[in-house]
């Protein structure tokens, strides 16, 4: 490609986008550029390269081009350039040999992005350079290869349903709102606080940082019998980050803040019409509508003035990897970004509300769950019932509670959701927020919950352990594995697919059948006459039907289940006893193993989020709501719609069913599909709006 065609592909190009014209200028720019590179030499050629691309003039034209302007001798016309990448450095690929031109950084963000998403000069611009917010979009999309659908009408969305959060913003005069401030969450304790010699800034500070200590023992200044804050962490800051006083009374000065405080601007803040769309998956038959939730994510405006916030976080039910994290990152986020005024911890899930004896509340400071997150369980302890809303709510009352953190699963969400309205009965500014947990990863709507992920990566131990036995005892070497999940098989499956060397898996989704053309034993034992070993993981509510029903419950409500484990040992050991085989049998059962473990990376990353969101959520004012992953994007979910529909279930003709059958082998023997069997949400609400979610907005 000579310069004059490069020059004539430029003027050719339309200008309906000029972000990706731009973006096509500049690449067929370095183009001729390493043409001059090839003729005169590099330095010669970086002689044209602009220092900040953003100086360029938006929609010109004038770029360096032609051959007269970059000083070319005839003979480089006929060279062949083609661009390898255009990330600097920039490499060219000429006839004859691979040249390499010395090229400045391209400064300016938005540039760099998008040089970076460009292909080669002679492609068709990506589909990640049209923006969809121009008028222009459909037109460059089309240009990137993709094809119009809009004669598939159950493509088409037309129609969202959104799931809304309350707010107290409605209720109750806020600290920030559009009237009394511009509003911009820029960390708001840290601008508001951080301003140098601003005398009156470190006053408030110092007034703000004694309160704390009036509370504290002085002669310590550690926490007082009576669990008030710690007003020094030893590095010059008190536990919620603002400055502490120097030695000779002064009022702190900017660099007495601690360095934790971030100090920046947030990118992007949620606004309220901000959604995430959960049908995303459009299959044919399928009404033009999706259901949708409010993004999460830091707020413009806050409700509560972060000065003056108390906060309550507790831990119910059963244990999960990743408590301790969500504990932390809730923490973090309440003095870090936005400096609070005390978090406390509420000890023995909601037994601590109401037996200050037994479970005192904790202060909780940043240094105090500096390092939790490296062990398994909840610091805060936790417990199943002792729920009393009167006597909840007489606590938030007694320490001045303005923003409640409730982790747990989908009861302990039921009984979230109990104080939320109880407060709206009272005319209580208290924002409720939960964070979903279990480990059973039977929580609807939602990705995934929380320490999942940890729980089958121990899991995968406890298969190891079966298969390792069952092929060192002969003859007929059996390991079983009895992995948790009451009514959704979740763990087991994920555990098992994790492994690859499980040979059955039995779930309380799919059925158990014992003998027959379909038998899980006869299988077994053709499948040790093949390879000489199984291995088999059970979830604990697979087989009922078969175990029979326990009518007993647990202080959480949930029933009881009989164990399907030994029952499924003897019908083993009893079915080769027929045929006079000897059979060797290991059980192993890991329950409570799985569950105590810390988390891992994947499931730290997903606390913080978490939690980081369920802060800013409560700060701007929404309350009665839960925060999760929705197709991967952070939302903010109305309880009464999270527990409506869980616990879920695994889906028996899904595809995670599929794996597990192709990859076992095992027979199948989970009800045939019918009609009333869809993967995908039935719209049953009057005028196609799904039932219990709000009227349809058209956008």
């Amino acid at each position: 490609m000579d310069t004059a065609t490069i020059h004539n592909k430029i003027a050719k190009i339309p200008n309906r986008n000029r972000k990706r014209v731009n973006a096509i200028k500049m690449r067929y720019h370095l183009a001729a550029l390493s043409v001059a590179a090839a003729a005169n030499g590099a330095m010669a050629a970086a002689a044209f390269i602009p220092n900040n691309w953003d100086s360029v003039p938006a929609h010109s034209d004038n770029f360096p081009l032609s051959t007269q302007s970059l000083s070319l001798p005839p003979t480089t016309t006929s060279t062949q350039v083609t661009a390898r990448s255009m990330t600097p450095p920039q490499a060219f690929s000429i006839k004859g040999g691979t040249h390499q031109p010395a090229t400045r950084s391209l400064q300016g963000r938005r540039t760099s992005r998008l040089l970076g998403a460009m292909g080669p000069p002679d492609d068709d611009p990506p589909a990640n350079s049209c923006p969809l917010d121009e008028s222009s979009a459909m037109e460059c999309l089309l240009e990137s290869g993709y094809t119009n659908q809009q004669q598939q009408s159950f493509a088409m969305v037309t129609n969202v349903v959104v799931a809304p959060v309350e707010s107290l913003r409605d209720r109750y005069e806020s600290f920030e709102s559009v009237e009394t401030t511009n509003g911009s969450n820029m960390i708001k304790y840290n601008k508001r606080n951080k301003q140098g010699s601003n005398a009156v800034t470190a006053q408030m500070m110092a007034q703000a940082m004694m309160t704390d200590m009036m509370d504290a023992d002085p002669a310590t200044f550690m926490p007082s019998e009576n669990g008030a804050a710690t007003p020094s962490n030893g590095n010059g800051a008190t536990s919620n980050g603002s400055a502490a006083p120097s030695k000779n009374g002064s009022a702190p000065s900017a660099h007495d803040i601690s360095t934790h405080i971030a100090n920046l601007e947030y990118n992007e803040l949620v606004d309220d019409d901000d959604i995430v769309l959960v049908d995303l998956v459009r299959k044919n038959g399928m009404a033009p509508i999706s259901r949708a939730f409010s993004a999460a994510g830091p707020s413009k405006y806050l409700h509560f003035d972060p000065s003056k916030v108390n906060a309550a976080v507790v831990t119910c039910g059963g244990l999960c990897p990743g408590l301790n994290n969500v504990i932390r990152e809730l923490v973090h986020s309440l003095y870090y970004l936005y400096g609070a005024k005390k978090v406390w911890g509420v000890q023995g899930g909601y037994n601590g509300f109401h037996d200050s004896i037994t479970f005192p509340p904790v202060h909780l400071t940043n240094e105090l769950v500096q390092d939790i997150h490296r062990k398994g369980g909840t610091i805060l302890r936790s417990s199943r019932g002792g729920f009393d809303v009167d006597k909840i709510l007489e606590f938030c009352n007694k320490y001045d509670i303005s923003q409640l953190y409730i982790i747990g699963g989908d009861g302990t969400h039921r009984g979230a959701y109990a104080i939320h309205q109880e407060c709206m009965e009272r005319n209580l500014n208290i924002a409720v927020a939960g964070i979903p947990k279990t480990i059973d990863n039977d929580i609807a709507l939602i990705d995934r919950t929380f320490g999942f992920q940890s729980a089958v990566e121990s899991a995968l131990a406890s298969i190891e352990t079966a298969r390792t036995e069952a092929t060192c005892f002969i003859p007929n070497g059996v390991g079983i594995v009895k992995l948790m999940g009451r009514s959704a098989g979740f763990l087991a499956a994920f555990a098992a697919l994790g492994s690859g060397d499980v040979d059955l898996v039995l779930v309380p989704e799919v059925p158990i059948v014992l003998e027959g053309p379909n038998g899980i034993l006869p299988f077994l034992r053709q499948r040790l006459k093949e390879q000489g070993y199984v291995v088999v993981v059970v979830a604990e509510g697979a087989g009922e039907d078969l175990v029979g029903v326990s009518e007993e419950l647990d202080k959480g409500g949930n029933r009881k289940f009989k164990d399907i484990g030994p029952f499924l040992k003897t019908k083993i050991a009893d079915y080769f006893g027929e045929f006079d085989e000897e059979v060797s049998l290991k059980y192993i059962d890991p329950s409570y193993m799985v569950r105590s473990v810390p988390a891992n990376g994947a499931d730290s990353m997903y606390c913080m989020q978490l939690a980081q969101n369920a802060v800013h959520g409560a700060m701007a004012g929404k309350t009665g709501f839960s925060v999760g992953l929705v197709n991967r994007n952070a939302v903010y979910l109305p309880i009464p719609q999270l527990v409506a529909a869980s616990p879920r279930s695994m889906d028996p003709h899904g595809k995670t069913w599929e794996q597990i059958l192709t990859m076992t082998g095992q027979p199948n023997t989970a009800p045939r599909k019918t009609k009333d069997d869809q993967d995908y949400m039935a719209f049953d609400g009057v005028d196609g709006v799904p039932s219990g979610l709000s009227e349809p907005i058209v956008y």
